[in-house]
C-alpha cells in the first residue's frame, strides 16, 4: 500500500478488491500499474532526487543524453562517458561517436566520413578535404604541369618549358604518363635524356643550345628548397621534417637504408663500398622565430627569404640548416655510394649529435657539414679543437673553389669529434645570411657554390682521412671575441643575459667571466659610436648582393 509500485506493462489493470492484475481492463475501478510515480494510495514519492539511469543512482539533476539510439537520463555532473556534439547540441555516448582528426570535434560514428588517403575519420566532407590537402602537401609530390598531387615521387619527372619573354627554359615537374602523351602527340621532344615542350624544328636541339657549353644548364632544384623552407621545424619539434625526409628519401632510386635512433636522429646509407663519403646536417631551426600560417619562401633576383603576406613581415627562412639538408638530399639523389646523418636539436646545444650512434661512422672517409653562414668559410677548427688533417685540406683544395680555412662556432661535427670520430671533418659555408633572425636570406649562387664544392669532395677526396681530435695549435679566444662582437653589432639591444642564453652553446669553452669581459669591452668601444646596424639589415643584404 505505501511502497512505490513496480512498473508493469502487460498485467497493468489491478483490481484492488480481488487483489488480482489483468492484462485487459477488468472494471471501472482498476488501478493502473504502468507508472512508478505513485502508490496505491495515490501518494507522491517522498524523494525529490533525480534518477540517473546510466549510473543507476540518484543525483541532484539529470539531463537527456543518447546511447545506442535511445534517450537516457544522466547526472549532469558525471558526463565523462558522453561526448558533446555541437551540431546536435546534445551528448552522445562515446561508443556512438568518433573524434574528427582534423577539427578535433565529435560527431556520430554513423555520420562520419573516412579518408582512404589519411586513413582517419572526419566529421564532414570539408574536414576530410582539408586534411587530405594538408597530407598531400606534406607527404605527396606536386606536378606543376598537371597541377595535381601524386603519392610516389617516381611518378614525376621534369619538363623544360620555353618562356619567350625570358628567352629561356623554365623547369616544371610533370607526371611521366603526361610526358609520354605529349611525346606521342608531338607536343614535346626529348634531347640528351631531357624533356622539352619546344625544340628547334630544324636542328632538334633546345632553342638556347650552345656549342660552347655543349649542354643545357639546368637550374637549381628550387622546388625542393622551398619545400624544406615551408616545413617549420623548431628545436624539439622536428617531426614534420622527419616525416617529409623519410618519404622523400624512400622515394629515391637506388639501394637505400634509412634508420632512426632512440633520440630521433636519421641515418641514411646508400649503396655499398669499402668506405663512404659522409655528410651531416641538422633538422631544427631556432625556435624563437615563428611561422605564420601563410608563410612562404619568396625568390627575388636569386635571393630567397621568408615572408607572411597577411602580416606583411619577413619571417625566419630556416636556411640554417635547411640549406645543409638540401645539399644532403641532392647528393643522395646524385651519388650511388654515400652516408648521410640528420641530427635533431643542434640549435639547443647539439643534443642530437651528442647522442649519435658512433659505429655508423666506422667506414667513412670524412664527414662534412654544410652549416656555416656566408659563402667562403671552410671551418677546420672549432673551440680550440682541430677538425681535420693536412692531407684532407690539401686534397680538398678549398682555395680553388673560393673557400678559405677559418675557425668556427660549435656545431655537430665538433660534437662528433668529441665523441671520438677518428676521421677528418669540416663545416662549410652554404649561402645563408642573418641566421637566427627573421631577416635570414639565402643567396642561390652561394648555395650552388657550396653544392659544387661538396660534390668535388665526394668525387675527388677518395682516401680515408684519418685524424685524431687534438687541441688547436693556436689560441682561438680572439676569434671567439670577434664573432661575439659581430653578433652584438647586428643585435645591439641584446643584454648580457640574453647573449649568453642564445649563443653559449656556440662557445662552450667560454666562462661566465669571459662572457662578461667580452660584453663590457664591446660596450666600452661601441656605445658612443653612432648606430650603423642598418648596414647589417635585410635591405642592405639585398643591395650588397645585387
Amino acid at each position: 500500500m505505501d511502497n512505490t509500485l513496480s512498473y508493469q506493462d502487460s498485467f497493468k489493470w489491478y483490481d484492488y478488491d480481488e487483489r488480482k492484475a489483468y492484462n485487459y481492463k477488468h472494471s471501472e475501478d482498476d488501478y493502473l500499474l504502468d507508472t512508478t510515480d505513485r502508490n496505491l494510495n495515490g501518494d507522491d514519492d517522498e524523494s525529490d532526487e533525480a534518477w540517473d539511469e546510466y549510473h543507476q543512482r540518484y543525483c541532484t539533476e539529470t539531463r537527456v543524453c543518447y546511447m545506442q539510439g535511445r534517450e537516457i537520463e544522466v547526472d549532469v555532473d558525471d558526463l565523462e562517458d558522453f561526448n558533446y556534439i555541437s551540431s546536435c547540441g546534445d551528448y552522445y555516448h562515446h561508443d556512438d561517436t568518433v573524434c574528427c582528426d582534423w577539427c578535433e570535434g565529435y560527431c556520430l560514428t554513423d555520420h562520419s566520413v573516412y579518408s582512404e588517403i589519411t586513413e582517419e575519420y572526419y566529421c564532414c566532407e570539408q574536414c576530410r578535404e582539408d586534411a587530405e590537402s594538408s597530407h598531400k602537401e606534406n607527404y605527396w609530390h606536386y606536378s606543376e604541369y598537371d597541377k595535381a598531387w601524386f603519392e610516389d615521387a617516381d611518378e614525376l619527372t621534369e619538363i623544360h618549358m620555353w618562356n619567350p619573354q625570358e628567352e629561356a627554359y623554365q623547369s616544371q615537374t610533370i607526371h611521366v604518363d603526361t610526358v609520354e602523351s605529349l611525346l606521342d602527340n608531338g607536343q614535346a621532344g626529348c634531347f640528351d635524356d631531357e624533356y622539352y615542350d619546344l625544340l628547334d624544328p630544324e636542328t632538334g636541339l633546345p632553342l638556347n643550345y650552345s656549342d660552347d657549353t655543349n649542354a643545357y644548364e639546368e637550374d637549381m632544384n628550387t622546388q625542393l628548397l622551398k619545400k624544406l623552407y615551408s616545413i617549420y621545424s623548431p628545436s624539439g619539434k622536428e617531426q614534420k621534417m622527419v616525416r617529409f625526409l623519410c618519404s622523400y628519401i624512400n622515394g629515391l632510386p637506388g639501394e637505400i637504408s634509412l634508420e632512426k635512433d632512440s633520440f630521433g636522429n636519421l641515418y641514411v646509407t646508400k649503396g655499398s663500398g669499402e668506405s663512404y663519403p659522409c655528410l651531416v646536417s641538422h633538422l631544427d631551426q631556432v625556435s624563437h622565430c615563428r611561422h605564420s600560417k601563410d608563410f612562404r619562401a619568396v625568390e627575388a633576383k636569386g635571393i630567397l627569404f621568408g615572408y607572411s603576406p597577411s602580416k606583411r613581415r619577413f619571417e625566419n627562412l630556416g636556411a640554417d640548416d635547411k640549406n645543409g639538408i638540401f645539399i644532403c638530399l641532392e647528393c643522395l639523389r646524385k651519388y650511388d655510394v654515400l652516408k648521410v646523418v640528420f641530427f635533431r636539436e643542434e640549435e639547443t646545444g647539439c643534443r642530437g649529435s651528442s647522442r649519435a650512434y658512433m659505429p655508423f661512422f666506422d667506414d667513412v672517409r670524412f664527414v662534412v657539414q654544410p652549416d656555416r653562414k656566408g659563402n667562403s668559410d671552410l671551418i677546420t677548427a672549432i673551440s680550440f679543437t682541430e677538425l681535420c688533417s693536412g692531407e684532407f685540406i690539401r686534397e680538398a683544395a678549398p682555395e680553388r673553389w673560393g673557400y678559405a680555412e677559418n675557425n668556427g662556432l660549435m656545431t655537430d661535427v665538433l660534437t662528433l669529434k668529441e665523441n671520438g670520430l677518428e676521421v677528418s671533418c669540416a663545416n662549410v659555408s652554404c649561402g645563408y645570411y642573418n641566421a637566427h633572425t627573421d631577416e635570414e636570406i639565402t643567396v642561390k649562387k652561394d648555395l650552388q657554390k657550396c653544392l659544387d664544392f661538396v660534390e668535388h669532395l665526394i668525387e675527388d677526396c677518395t682516401a680515408v682521412y684519418v685524424h685524431q681530435g687534438t687541441d688547436a695549435l693556436y689560441d682561438s679566444f680572439f676569434e671567439c671575441e670577434e664573432e661575439i662582437h659581430d653578433i652584438l653589432h647586428r643585435h645591439p639591444s641584446l643584454s648580457l643575459e640574453d647573449l649568453r642564453s642564445l649563443y653559449s652553446p656556440s662557445f662552450p669553452r667560454l666562462s661566465a667571466e669571459d662572457w662578461s669581459r667580452i660584453y663590457e669591452d664591446y660596450r666600452l668601444v661601441w656605445d658612443d659610436v653612432p648606430d650603423d646596424s642598418a648596414d647589417y639589415g635585410f635591405l642592405s643584404c639585398h643591395e650588397t648582393d645585387a
